[in-house]
């Protein structure tokens, strides 16, 4: 297959568009007879030195090289009807107008998809080309982006072939954490990971988002290759140290990306959930491995190679819609903002995108909700308007994302509202059948962290007791009445203990029964 030097991730889709979006057969285009998939690779390494966004000091912090190449995957959806999509995912920071705008119009010109119907999102590395800053190899590197993409859209176009279609996921325990704490205080720390004292940590503020997606799409064309999409929660950081600090590079989704590549020999595009308040799994708290995120993106693609050897299921890829949403919502700085959200459809297979580096509890409660058999996650999409927070960390004041965040509390949740119903009204168009989810697909109760606890919905009440349980994991047993309820698992009994105390107090819990406040009695 034919494979072009690019940036982002290109998905090309067929797509019969909701709300006004036209979709139809390209005007020469050869007629599309069955469902496929076509896929083109980007390359968008930085060819000079650029500075480097990701840690808030891009101008002290120019590239000398690169770790691994940067790339943008573009894999492309037809359906019968002809209409085609392009979902564009990029090893960049976010999806800037600077550069995605621009991109979106050039391909759209040259491949007579429509603008709206060309999708970018960001697998969010922070070791990625600062496109903001006004030096002249940023200005060079967005005219290379722009035509690198371009590029790969089209040649993902002509690579279009037959596909069929299978889904599968995991759960992935002690992967990834959420970077807002409970101290043995009863406050919340919501800083870098690396600055939670580790002394006090008593557990995570919310559930952390331990779910891996996986969609294969194989190809019986023996000159075309399969095409695996992953879809998963992290941070890609952890490259600090003196010399990779100063490296561009994709950080972990490179390494999962190039590992199934040369296990499968296949095709492979990384998509990036709600991460906004998750580090990955090389940042524990109280320790920062800067050399991990290899062994990350090692692992992770371990657990895809599960899913894709023991645990995909047949899914039905047909009929593609897509309905686009231009939300106009308030923001804190000057008024309203408008939000370009889009949901798309492939059969019993779903995507969401939304231009924000959103929380994962919005993500998985958009997943949970979703009427379809899986629904990917897409951030960080098609514009940057950088964190949307929860609620609760408005309150915690201490979370840096709700001090420069430029939305008001409660957005959150209006977005999580719109993006359900953008997924009814094209469920209720596709025409299929309802049907289950499977086992452990919907957030589960307990979820690990990559620290040592596992964060479950506590009930009101008083820590009572450290039970020594398997793996030498604590159990801590919360009372209320008569009855015992687990809270989390705890990797030592020092740690255990700093539960017990800490949690001789009342929990105050929100609607979705995530502490928000303690108390003391």
């Amino acid at each position: 297959m034919k494979k072009i030097i690019a940036l982002l991730l290109c998905f090309v889709l067929t797509v019969s568009i909701f709300s006004g979006c036209g979709g139809g057969e390209t005007a020469g285009a050869p007629k599309i007879e069955s469902f496929s998939v076509g896929y083109a690779k980007a390359d968008i390494t930085p060819t000079e030195s650029v500075p480097l966004r990701g840690y808030g000091d891009a101008m002290e912090r120019f590239s000398e090289g690169f770790l691994e190449p940067m790339y943008a995957t573009c894999v492309a959806f037809a359906d019968t009807d002809g209409t085609k999509v392009l979902l564009i995912s990029t090893d960049m920071t976010n999806s800037a107008d600077a550069m995605t705008k621009s991109a979106r119009e050039k391909i759209s010109a040259e491949t007579g998809i429509p603008f709206s119907n060309i999708l970018f999102t960001a697998s969010h590395s922070h070791s990625a080309p600062d496109y903001s800053q006004a030096v002249p190899t940023i200005t060079n590197y967005i005219a290379m982006f722009i035509d690198s993409v371009t590029a790969g859209a089209k040649a993902a176009v002509a690579d279009l072939a037959p596909a069929t279609m299978e889904t599968g996921y995991t759960r992935i325990d002690r992967a990834n954490t959420v970077r807002h704490y409970l101290l043995s205080d009863g406050s919340y720390q919501g800083k870098a990971v690396g600055s939670v004292p580790k002394d006090k940590l008593i557990g995570h503020a919310t559930k952390v988002d331990n779910l891996m997606q996986v969609v294969k799409f194989t190809r019986p064309d023996e000159n075309k290759k399969d095409v695996v999409l992953v879809n998963w929660c992290g941070h890609p950081m952890g490259v600090n140290d003196d010399t990779l600090y100063k490296m561009a590079g994709p950080n972990y989704p490179g390494i999962l990306r190039q590992t199934l590549e040369a296990k499968y020999d296949c095709e492979v595009s990384f998509v990036l959930s709600g991460s906004g308040n998750v580090n990955n799994g090389s940042q524990i708290a109280g320790e920062v491995d800067q050399k991990t995120y290899v062994d990350h993106g090692e692992r992770l693609a371990r657990e895809a190679a599960d899913v894709i050897d023991n645990k995909l299921t047949p899914g039905r890829a047909d009929k593609i819609i897509l309905n686009e949403n231009l939300w106009v919502t308030p923001n804190r700085k000057n008024g309203n903002s408008t939000v370009p959200l889009y949901a798309f459809t492939i059969g019993d297979w779903a995507c969401v995108t939304a231009p924000f580096e959103i929380f994962d509890t919005n993500a998985m409660a958009v997943r949970d909700a979703s009427p379809f058999k899986m629904t990917f996650y897409a951030s960080c999409a098609n514009e940057a308007h950088g964190y949307l927070p929860t609620p609760a960390s408005y309150s915690w004041a201490i979370t840096y994302e709700a001090g420069i965040t430029k939305y008001p509390q409660g957005t959150a949740e209006l977005l999580q509202e719109q993006l359900i119903g953008q997924l009814n009204t094209i469920f209720a168009e596709s025409g299929i059948e309802k049907v289950e989810k499977g086992e452990g697909y919907n957030t589960p109760e307990f979820v690990p962290s990559s620290d040592g606890t596992i964060y479950m919905n506590p009930a009101p009440g008083q820590a009572s007791s450290a039970t020594l349980v398997q793996n030498g994991f604590y159990s801590i047993t919360l009372l209320k009445g008569t009855s015992s309820f687990k809270t989390m698992l705890c990797i030592d009994k020092e740690t255990a203990d700093k539960v017990i105390a800490a949690t001789q107090m009342e929990l105050v819990l929100n609607e979705s029964n995530v502490i928000v406040d303690v108390i003391p009695k």
